[in-house]
């Protein structure tokens, strides 16, 4: 999820699925530089994080790893 979008930003949509499926793995995303977006993934336990913009090679990586159920950079 990116993190800044209309109406529920990424964090709070995080959130709320982390309630329903606290197992469910949480990507998210941004083309902020802004220290308060830079690194989200402390709110959020076992979120990644890409920062824009991203090779298609580096989501799938992500993606691959949350998947998995662990760090994408330990599945390489």
């Amino acid at each position: 999820s990116d993190l800044v979008m209309p109406a529920m930003g990424g964090l709070e949509m995080a959130r709320i699925l982390r309630e329903e499926r606290p197992e469910i793995g949480v990507l998210l995303m941004s083309g902020y530089a802004d220290d308060r977006v830079a690194n989200p993934t402390s709110e959020i336990p076992g979120a990644k994080m890409l920062q824009k913009p991203f090779s298609m090679d580096e989501m799938l990586r992500e993606v691959r790893g949350l998947l998995a159920g662990g760090d994408a950079a330990a599945s390489e």
